[in-house]
């Protein structure tokens, strides 16, 4: 599916999948979470992209985005997400390449020059 702007909304969820038991001991896996990358489309929501992962931390979440994009996706226009600090490190880090922190230095310095 082609589109001149796109705009992705990523989100996880985790009460889809029950907890593993790791070992004869009867350990249990953290909770397993299954992140998603969905388009929006005239007809609904498209899914394009999705992990199961029991990590929720950026490191884990950007290299799920980045092997995305190297698998030929282009970077979208616009994101959509909660307000998860892993969720948006991820996002800044993959799409942007730029840490959280300096995106929203750079986001701040353009809307007080663009006032100016």
């Amino acid at each position: 599916m082609l589109k001149k702007y796109c705009r992705v909304s990523i989100d996880a969820t985790g009460g889809l999948v029950k907890k593993t038991k790791r070992t004869s001991f009867d350990l249990l896996s953290a909770h397993i979470f299954l992140y998603e990358v969905v388009i929006n489309a005239s007809y609904g929501q498209i899914p394009v992209c999705q992990m199961i992962s029991e990590k929720q931390d950026t490191l884990t979440i950007c290299n799920w985005l980045t092997r995305w994009l190297n698998a030929g996706v282009g970077v979208p226009h616009e994101v959509v997400c909660d307000y998860s600090a892993a969720l948006l490190g991820a996002v800044t880090r993959a799409f942007c390449n730029l840490s959280l922190q300096c995106y929203v230095k750079k986001c701040f310095t353009s809307l007080i020059e663009h006032e100016k």
